[in-house]
């Protein structure tokens, strides 16, 4: 054995699991050992990937052929001898978790950005193995051959789900002023292109180039904490292994299909697991979309034709969407005034949290009422969360009047607050549901689900539906509602929302004790919010805090209150460390 394969070996005896491999003769790479052997091999490419990415892929080697067979295409390899080597595919680079060798790729800038060591694994990003049971062979060489350890396999390995999970939390660490030289020069271009009412660019946005569980790193290196998850879409956390590669794999089998023509298998499948979900079960029947606005839209129309009456009661500080339809009940002047005259004005609003105001509203309606739409705990309009019993009062109305509940779901959905659904706080089933964001945990989709009695009000389709779009049933984020879904079950992101969120509170709660200025500290699992006496206030810390690596942002119909709601698989510590420099910058 040459100088090389005694390396090697003593690398063995050294870290047990791991062995080194040479590449093409100028990169040295990891991979896992399975079964030891020894043959020559000639290992085709490699990259250095976190443990939970590399184990995530290891679980699914068998599923990928046709990614195998792309990245040959891609490199001009040939399989010799029987032995096969498959490079690990696109989910580390695109979560950022990849060390490129500089000239290796045209993406090798990216070695530059270090992964703290503490926290970085490295595992093989190739894997060996013959083809079918036919053992060892020698595999031909074309560059230099080499006596090394290698994993042989017929099948991919079994490892434990925790694996698969979002990568940990890395703190904040900034390379430039916030924003920074490349955020301000594409902000610049922005400004050129794109509609003037869309971003604000005073003061400028920093530019993500990508993202992984609960952190964002800019385009000018600066990696954040995103107290945010996004919106809130981010519930799994940024680009959760398992949604990347539910989505890829999906995309390779079939990127678009025919909503309401000839519809994905995906969706089917999505629709049964959403009917499980549904709060105190029964039967139900779904209409998917693409945002909350959609499945606002279809819950106002599906109550309309439920019910034959087009009034809706809905609440101040409210937002269910900007499209028309959800417009006419979002409380907000803002954004209903330069639109009021298309608006149907058929939604009069109730005080949040009063139910007794909702009788009140409804006789001052100009259209008779035939639902009532609420967020059971508000999102945008502040974070605010209902006196325990109004949900219920609500539902008990409801029935007594013959009207529907329509329950907003879109933000608190999915474990946000520590239950599946908000509503679940109070055991009380709406008769219509609209969820979205966190569903899909990244990928666009939404969906308005109903109980069979009234979403049997749509007629059969005869060939031409009454309401549909082009990306109904969208393939790829069907497949990702699908791992999300799975993800939150098995890695118990409800119940860890839950604890991570009563312990966040209580911290919160203690560090701005009888802080002059703070009018509350609430939340609801990770649904957290600070409000504050001044609005500007809030304003300022939030940015402070995106200043020292903390992403947070403002909500409120002022703008008075922090809004703190992080992907749901962040550690406690990390959040801890986080919500501390959201505290400096509120007091600062």
């Amino acid at each position: 054995m040459d100088s090389f394969g005694d390396n090697i070996r003593q690398r063995h005896e050294h870290e047990g699991t791991f062995v080194h491999a040479r590449v093409r003769q100028d990169e040295i790479g990891r991979i896992p050992l399975l079964r030891p052997v020894e043959q020559q091999v000639q290992i085709e490419h490699a990259r250095r990937v976190a443990l939970t990415v590399a184990a995530s892929t290891c679980l699914h080697f068998e599923r990928l052929e046709q990614f195998e067979e792309f990245f040959r295409r891609q490199r001009g390899v040939e399989c010799d001898g029987g032995v096969q080597v498959r490079a690990l595919r696109w989910t580390a680079d695109r979560i950022g978790l990849v060390e490129w060798r500089q000239g290796v790729d045209a993406n090798a800038r990216r070695s530059t950005q270090t992964v703290d060591r503490a926290l970085e694994i490295c595992h093989a990003i190739a894997e060996v193995r013959t083809q079918g049971d036919t053992g060892p062979r020698l595999m031909l060489r074309h560059a230099a051959s080499l006596q090394l350890h290698c994993a042989v396999v017929s099948a991919p390995p079994t490892l434990p789900p925790t694996l698969v999970s979002a990568p940990p939390t890395l703190p904040p660490e900034l390379r430039s002023a916030v924003p920074g030289p490349r955020s301000h020069a594409l902000a610049r271009r922005l400004a050129a292109v794109e509609s003037r009412n869309v971003t604000c660019l005073d003061p400028g946005p920093v530019f993500w180039e990508r993202a992984a569980g609960a952190n964002v790193w800019d385009v000018d290196g600066n990696r954040y904490v995103d107290l945010t998850a996004a919106f809130g879409v981010a519930n799994v956390g940024h680009a959760h292994p398992r949604v990347v590669e539910a989505v890829a794999d999906q995309a390779d089998r079939l990127l678009h299909a025919m909503g309401d023509v000839h519809p994905a298998d995906v969706k089917v499948a999505l629709l049964e697991e959403l009917a499980r979900r549904f709060p105190g079960g029964g039967d139900c029947r779904t209409v998917l979309g693409s945002s909350g606005s959609d499945a606002v839209e279809s819950a106002l129309k599906t109550a309309l034709l439920a019910t034959g009456k087009p009034g809706v009661v809905a609440f101040k500080s409210g937002y269910h969407g900007l499209a028309l339809g959800a417009l006419d009940a979002t409380w907000r002047p803002f954004f209903r005034e330069p639109f009021s005259s298309r608006l149907p004005e058929a939604t009069v609003f109730a005080r949040f949290g009063d139910a007794d105001t909702v009788l009140r509203a409804a006789h001052e309606s100009p259209a008779e009422i035939g639902a009532v739409l609420v967020e059971p705990i508000q999102g945008r309009g502040g974070d605010r969360i209902p006196p325990h019993g109004f949900l219920t009062a609500l539902r008990t109305l409801c029935d007594a009047r013959g009207w529907l509940l329509i329950a907003d779901e879109v933000y608190t959905g999915f474990g946000r607050t520590g239950r599946w659904f908000a509503c679940d706080h109070e055991g009380v089933v709406p008769d219509l549901l609209c969820v979205g964001k966190g569903l899909a945990s990244g990928m666009p989709l939404s969906a308005c689900i109903g109980r069979n009695e009234v979403m049997d009000a749509w007629p059969a389709s005869g060939g031409e539906a009454l309401h549909t779009s082009t990306f109904l049933g969208h393939p790829p984020s069907c497949a990702a509602a699908l791992a999300s879904l799975a993800v939150i079950e098995e890695e118990k992101l409800v119940e860890r929302a839950a604890d991570t969120g009563a312990a966040a509170l209580s911290h919160l709660r203690a560090r701005l004790d009888a802080t002059p200025g703070i009018s509350d500290v609430r939340g609801q699992g990770l649904l957290i919010a600070v409000e504050c006496e001044d609005p500007a206030r809030s304003v300022g810390a939030c940015a402070r805090a995106l200043a020292d690596g903390v992403i947070v942002l403002a909500s409120g119909d002022r703008g008075e209150v922090v809004s703190i709601t992080p992907p749901l698989s962040i550690e406690p510590v990390a959040l801890e460390h986080a919500l501390d420099v959201v505290v400096e910058a509120l007091c600062g």
